[in-house]
């Protein structure tokens, strides 16, 4: 794997990552330089300078390039609510990804001819609750080459219905959907399952980038710049 570009993630910070709440003044408000953790936040996704963030795979480069920015919401609850924790009681309970999100992939950078190229629209808001699969929301995936197509991708209960061209929806749980991939479908079902996959891989990986920064201001002297 390699990668041209660096994420970044905006308004999330390390905040998201092992704050804890804080007194205050009698006032109710917080000291000065005391640490506030507030219930949620936005954050934004994207690329520097429009660079496409790449993976290797053998001779076949897949490009992703958030383009017009992802953004969306976290939730933080307390040790009382269900989600994952990083040690410190706070916990990233729900998360989306707003409506008009977008980002483009492009399987044909290496020598190895791939699954095209195609643009990759958030069409619903997509819910998340701590690290599951959303439980609602939709994708529009709209090739440039080859083209045209049109793929829609519906959450439903366990899973997801996949439809061409406004077609008949076809059901697939969400171990079906991630074993798209890897089977004999049909190359817009694995364009689609691609979209997917593009998508929670920026997503991931932007949050771990968070928990890095915050590991960093932890564990490096106060002292060093």
């Amino acid at each position: 794997m390699k990668t041209r570009s660096l994420l970044i993630m905006m308004g999330v910070v390390s905040l998201l990552f092992g704050c804890g709440g804080g007194g205050g003044d009698d006032d109710g408000l917080p000291d000065d330089g005391e640490e506030v953790t507030l219930g949620s936040y936005a954050y934004s996704i994207s690329a520097v300078q429009g660079n496409p963030f790449t993976v290797t795979l053998g001779s076949a480069i897949i490009g992703v390039d958030p383009g017009n920015t992802i953004t969306g919401t976290v939730e933080l609850g307390t040790s009382g609510d269900v989600g994952f924790t990083d040690g410190d009681n706070t916990f990233l309970t729900r998360r989306n990804i707003a409506t008009g999100s977008t980002f483009s992939v492009d399987t044909e950078l290496g020598s190895s001819p791939a699954l095209g190229a195609f643009d990759v629209t958030v069409a619903e808001e997509l819910a998340f609750f701590a690290e599951n699969p959303p439980t609602a929301g939709a994708l529009d995936v709209v090739t440039t080459t080859p083209g045209p197509e049109n793929i829609h991708i519906a959450v439903v209960n366990n899973g997801v219905e996949l439809s061409l061209n406004s077609g008949t929806p076809e059901a697939k749980s969400w171990s079906e959907f991630d074993d798209l991939l890897d089977g004999a479908a049909p190359d817009w079902q694995k364009r689609a399952a691609l979209a997917y996959q593009a998508l929670k891989f920026l997503y991931i990986r932007a949050f771990d980038i968070v928990k890095v920064l915050e590991l960093i201001d932890d564990t490096l002297p106060s002292n060093n710049p």
